[in-house]
C-alpha cells in the first residue's frame, strides 16, 4: 500500500478550529483528515476547546506540566522554548477574542497555547494547520489534567505480533503504536468510533520520530493486522486499531 500524504491545507492558526466552509480541496482534505463525518465534529467540544483557550488556569497547568511556575499575564519572564539563552517571553491575550497567546523572543509570531504544548514535546515550533489543532487540543488539555476536560478513555492495545519492520527496533514499534493510540482516544471525545487517517507528517509531530519510521511502522501495523482501514475518503484510507 502507498503512501500519499494529503494537504492539511492553509497553515494558520484557527480561532475555532477550523469550522467546515465552501474552502479550497485543500482545506476539505484537512478537514476529513482529523475531523469527521466530512469534517463535522462535536460542537460541545468545539465550544469548551474554545472557552478554556481564553481560562488563564489552561496557561497556568501548562507552564506546571512542564516544570515552570505560571508568572501571569503581560509579565515578562525567561523563555519556556529557549531556557538559558538570554530570551524573554510572556502570556497575553489577543484582543479580538480574549484567547492566551504566547509571545516569546525567539519567535516572530504570538503562539496560541496547543502550539505551545506540542513545541514543548517535539522541538517544533512550526504552526499546526487549522485541523490538527483539535486533536493536539485535546491532547494538551488531558495531559495538563484541566479539571474541565473529561479524561481519555484509554483501552487496551492490539497484540502486536514479534518482529518489527527493518531498520525499526521494537521500542521505535511499539512508541508509534501508543501513539496511534493516544490519537484515537483523542479523536474519540469528539468523534466516537470514526476512523482517522495516519500520515507520515503529522505522525512524526505526534511521536517524535522521522517521517520515514512513521510510514514504515504504518505498512507493518496493516500487514500484521494491528491497523486496519475502516473507511475511505477520496484517497484517503481512514484507520482504526484491530483491538
Amino acid at each position: 500500500m502507498s503512501e500519499q500524504e494529503w494537504d492539511y491545507g492553509e497553515w494558520a492558526e484557527d480561532p475555532d478550529y477550523g469550522a467546515i466552509d465552501s474552502g479550497s480541496a485543500g482545506d476539505i482534505d484537512e478537514a476529513d483528515a482529523l475531523g469527521s463525518n466530512n469534517g463535522r465534529h462535536d460542537t460541545n467540544i468545539q465550544e469548551l476547546l474554545i472557552e478554556l483557550e481564553r481560562d488563564e488556569l489552561t496557561a497556568e497547568l501548562l507552564c506546571k506540566r512542564f516544570g515552570h511556575a505560571y508568572p501571569g499575564i503581560d509579565v515578562t519572564f525567561d523563555s519556556l522554548l529557549w531556557p538559558n539563552e538570554g530570551k524573554s517571553a510572556k502570556f497575553t491575550r489577543r484582543p479580538s477574542d480574549k484567547k492566551l497567546r504566547y509571545v516569546d523572543d525567539g519567535l516572530d509570531e504570538p503562539m496560541i497555547l496547543v502550539r505551545l504544548y506540542s513545541a514543548m514535546l517535539t522541538e517544533d515550533t512550526s504552526r499546526l494547520g487549522r485541523h490538527e489543532q483539535l486533536p493536539w487540543s485535546v491532547r494538551m488539555f488531558v495531559d495538563i489534567k484541566h479539571p474541565r476536560f473529561p479524561s481519555l478513555l484509554r483501552k487496551n492495545l492490539p497484540v502486536s505480533p514479534p518482529g518489527c519492520p527493518d531498520d525499526v527496533d521494537r521500542e521505535t514499534l511499539m512508541r508509534q503504536l501508543e501513539g496511534i493510540d493516544i490519537l484515537e482516544a483523542c479523536r474519540d471525545i469528539y468523534s466516537p468510533l470514526e476512523g482517522y487517517p495516519w500520515g507520515s507528517r503529522f505522525g512524526a509531530r505526534w511521536t517524535g520520530d522521522k517521517a520515514p519510521v512513521v510510514l514504515e511502522c504504518k505498512r507493518w501495523f496493516l500487514v500484521n493486522h494491528v491497523l486496519k482501514v475502516v473507511d475511505k475518503y477520496q484517497y484517503m484510507d481512514l484507520y482504526r486499531l484491530n483491538r
